[in-house]
């Protein structure tokens, strides 16, 4: 298929070109009626003109608005109060953590349990195996977490209570590893055959021998549990409070946090029915 090298197009007739004409004069009088009419009208702060004299009005839209204009827009723009939603706290939950009053004494508990909890955490990895010095520390814990219980009763921090729990944790288990020194100071012992002769401790004619000595070990164990589980009634009673006065929560509220401490109250009196079979 060959193609023509030169080509031109039929010129139209006259006919045509008058219709052309005409529409070419139609659409330049309208474009020069607008810009007439915009000119002797006025405008309005957001770019809309309007004709204020003569008897047509013409609007000339404005530029496309950016898109930061258009989201502000939005933005100032309020919400019909049947789509607004009120947010309200509710009935028989405690304040969130986030609302309640900051208190330097909150956070002076937090740091000190911080402190405590790294103190006892090394005693346990370090794996201690002398009785007194991992009696001591459980006594001046003991006391000191009281101390700290006792300064929560009236604002009853959160973080506070759960830093409390995880110190009552700790102390168990120093006290099981005090137990357990007993225990294998016993085994070794009556492997000895040393279990009936005198260890020469004592003053005078009075000796204390392996068997009385880890009698009194024993007892002195069992003293701490007996504190421990009295300190976690306390610290239960502050998680919990008393029945009505726990931020409006009913009692199945209040019996619910109390399951919380039910894992170390067992725990607690398995040790002590452990110790007192002994």
């Amino acid at each position: 298929m060959s193609w023509a090298a030169d080509w031109q197009l039929e010129q139209s007739n006259t006919a045509t070109f008058d219709l052309l004409n005409e529409l070419d004069t139609h659409a330049s009088s309208y474009i020069n009626a607008t810009h007439t009419g915009a000119a002797e009208g006025s405008s309005d702060s957001t770019g809309f003109v309007t004709a204020a004299s003569s008897e047509e009005s013409y609007i000339l839209s404005p530029p496309d608005a950016s898109l930061d204009e258009l989201l502000m827009f939005q933005l100032a723009t309020p919400l019909p109060p049947d789509q607004m939603v009120e947010i309200t706290a509710t009935p028989g939950m405690p304040m969130s953590l986030g609302l309640r009053p900051r208190s330097e004494g909150d956070s002076q508990c937090c740091v000190e349990c911080c402190q405590m909890i790294n103190d006892l955490e090394n005693y346990i990895m370090a794996e201690l195996k002398a009785f007194k010095i991992l009696l001591g520390i459980i006594r001046r814990a003991m006391g000191k977490l009281g101390e700290l219980i006792t300064s929560q009763q009236n604002s009853r921090n959160l973080r506070c209570i759960m830093l409390f729990t995880t110190l009552m944790y700790q102390m168990l288990e120093l006290l099981e590893a005090c137990l357990s020194i007993v225990v294998a100071e016993n085994s070794r012992q009556q492997g000895r055959g040393l279990s009936g002769t005198s260890l020469g401790i004592g003053f005078g004619d009075f000796t204390i021998d392996a068997e009385e000595q880890s009698a009194f070990r024993t007892q002195t164990i069992l003293k701490e549990v007996h504190q421990a589980m009295e300190t976690l009634g306390k610290l239960r009673t502050l998680a919990t409070g008393s029945a009505g006065a726990l931020d409006g929560s009913d009692s199945g509220s209040v019996s619910r946090r109390s399951d919380h401490y039910l894992d170390l109250e067992l725990r607690f009196k398995e040790l002590r029915d452990r110790i007192q079979q002994r």
